[in-house]
C-alpha cells in the first residue's frame, strides 16, 4: 500500500460515525480497507451490538482514529522487520509491553475481548469478563467465581511459553539488567516463567497464581500485621458449568481460614484487593528506572506486544513511554497494529508476537554479526 493509500486509511479512521467511515472504506484500494476493518472491526453492525464499543470509546476518539494501519504486503513487512531490528540493536534500553495478545500464540484465550467463553458460560448475570471480574462473586457464588478463575488459572499453568518470550528474554540479556524492563496487563505469570526476575516485571493486575484472603486488609495474623499475599499451587475440580465440584476444597486463607482469593486486581473491587508488597516495590521501581534512563539520555525503544483496543491501557502506556523518549515504538499485532502518524516513528508489524519477535531477532543477530566482522 502506497502513501496515498496510507493517507486514506488515515482520513478514514478519523471519521466520526460509522456511515462515514462505510463511505471511507468504499473508496480505498481493497488492501487499505481491509486494514481499516481491522482497526475498527466489522462494520456490517454497530461497534456497540458486538460488546467492545470500540468506535465510542475515549482511546477510539482521542488517539486510535488518528493512527494509520501498516502495510501487510510481504516487502512491507520485511522492511519494518529489517527496521524493528535496526533500531533494537541500536537501542540503549529496552521496555517490553504486552496485552492479553502475547499469550494467544500460547494457545490461551483472550478472556476479556473474546466471547466464546462467556457463551458457553451461559449464566444470565455474566455476559462478558467485566461481569465476571468483580470481588462480589467470591462472597455471592463462591464456587461459581473459583470456577470461572481456575479455568484460566489452569490454562495459563499448563501453557508453555512461546518462543517470543525467549526472543524477549535474549533482547533484554544484550543490554543489561539495568536496561531493560517488562510491563504487563496480563496475569499469567509467563514473563517469570521465561526467565525474568521479578524485580524487572511490572504487574499491573496482579498475577493470579498469587492467594490473598478475602478479607483484604481487615485479615491479620497473630502479630497485628496485615497477611500479604502468598504463592500457592491450586487444585480444584469443575463441572461443565464451570463451577467447583465437592471433590476438593476451595483455597483457604492460612491466617484467619477465611476464602482465598486470586491476588487481582478486579475489575470492580470492593477495596480488598491487596497489592503483594513485593510488586509494590516494581511499581515504584519502574518510573523510577524511566526518569533514570531519561536522565541518562538513553534512547529507550518500546516494543509492544498483544495490546489490541478493547482495553487499551498497555497501548496507551506504550505511546506514552515512547512520545516521552521521542523514540520507536514497535508495535506488534496481526490486527491491531496501527501505530500514530506523528513522531516518533511508530513500526507496525501485522503479525503474531512469536512470529514478529523470532523474525526481528534473526535480523538483529544479522546485524550484529555485520558489525563485528567490519
Amino acid at each position: 500500500m502506497g502513501n496515498g493509500a496510507s493517507a486514506a486509511v488515515a482520513a478514514a479512521a478519523s471519521a466520526m460515525s460509522e456511515a462515514e467511515i462505510k463511505s471511507a472504506v468504499a473508496g480505498l484500494p481493497s488492501d487499505a480497507a481491509s486494514k481499516l476493518r481491522d482497526a475498527v472491526g466489522s462494520l456490517g453492525q454497530p461497534a456497540e451490538d458486538k460488546g467492545n464499543n470500540i468506535l465510542d470509546s475515549m482511546y477510539w476518539r482521542e488517539r486510535g482514529r488518528h493512527h494509520v494501519a501498516m502495510d501487510s504486503a510481504p516487502e512491507a513487512i520485511e522492511a519494518a522487520l529489517e527496521a524493528a531490528a535496526a533500531v533494537i540493536l541500536e537501542a540503549d534500553a529496552l521496555l517490553f509491553i504486552t496485552g492479553a495478545g502475547m499469550g494467544v500464540d500460547m494457545g490461551l484465550s483472550d478472556f476479556r475481548s473474546s466471547a466464546a467463553f462467556w457463551e458457553q458460560l451461559a449464566h444470565p448475570e455474566i455476559h462478558s469478563y467485566e461481569d465476571s471480574s468483580d470481588s462480589a462473586w467470591f462472597e455471592k457464588d463462591p464456587k461459581l467465581a473459583w470456577g470461572i478463575n481456575y479455568h484460566q488459572l489452569d490454562a495459563y499453568r499448563k501453557a508453555t511459553p512461546h518462543d517470543g518470550y525467549g526472543v524477549l528474554l535474549r533482547m533484554a540479556q544484550s543490554k543489561g539488567v539495568d536496561h531493560h524492563f517488562c510491563w504487563t496487563s496480563n496475569v499469567d505469570g509467563v514473563f517469570q516463567r521465561a526467565g525474568f526476575s521479578y524485580e524487572r516485571v511490572r504487574e499491573v493486575h496482579g498475577c493470579i497464581h498469587r492467594l490473598q484472603c478475602t478479607r483484604g486488609r481487615k485479615c491479620k495474623g497473630a502479630d497485628g500485621k496485615v497477611t500479604e499475599p502468598w504463592e500457592q499451587e491450586v487444585k480444584l475440580e469443575l463441572t461443565n458449568e464451570y463451577r467447583c465440584s465437592d471433590a476438593l476444597p476451595l483455597p483457604t486463607c492460612p491466617a484467619c481460614g477465611s476464602l482465598a482469593r486470586p491476588n487481582l486486581w478486579f475489575c470492580t473491587d470492593h477495596g480488598n484487593y491487596l497489592p503483594w508488597n513485593r510488586l509494590i516495590k516494581v511499581g515504584e521501581a519502574y518510573p523510577e528506572w524511566l526518569d533514570h534512563m531519561e536522565a541518562q539520555s538513553k534512547k529507550v525503544v518500546v516494543i509492544e506486544c498483544g495490546a489490541g483496543l478493547v482495553i487499551p491501557s498497555a497501548r496507551c502506556e506504550a505511546e506514552d513511554v515512547a512520545e516521552r523518549f521521542g523514540t520507536t515504538l514497535v508495535r506488534i499485532n496481526p490486527t491491531d497494529h496501527m501505530v500514530p502518524t506523528a513522531a516518533p516513528v511508530g513500526i507496525g508489524l501485522p503479525l503474531g508476537s512469536a512470529t514478529a519477535l523470532s523474525n526481528i531477532w534473526k535480523r538483529v543477530e544479522k546485524l550484529r554479526d555485520a558489525d563485528r566482522s567490519c
